[in-house]
């Protein structure tokens, strides 16, 4: 679990998070998940909607230590290039599941 020391480097559980949640699952996903779907609603009549065609937007967050996010930016062409060992996992499964 990243976000509990592993690769994330978070040493300690953040003050206000309770103990025995799942930090990324119970904690963090929801709240990214929210501020996505809140930053689409706020878009919606905005974008025009084509038939048979989808949009993709990369969305860049930053965590502070209190595990709180907070939206830096929305790129509707988000680099989609294998930039780094994190991403390339991540853009091979977003491309994957974008041709299902």
């Amino acid at each position: 679990d990243a976000a509990a020391g592993g690769d994330g480097g978070l040493q300690d559980r953040p003050q206000g998070v309770p103990a025995g949640v799942d930090l990324w699952l119970e904690w963090l996903r929801p709240a990214l998940e929210a501020t996505v779907v809140l930053s689409l609603k706020a878009a919606q009549d905005m974008t025009d909607a084509h038939p048979g065609s989808f949009e993709l937007y990369g969305y860049d967050f930053m965590v502070d230590s209190s595990l709180r996010p907070w939206l830096i930016e929305i790129n509707s062409s988000p680099d989609m290039s294998y930039s780094t060992a994190v991403t390339e996992p991540l853009v091979r499964r977003c491309m994957e599941d974008t041709i299902r």
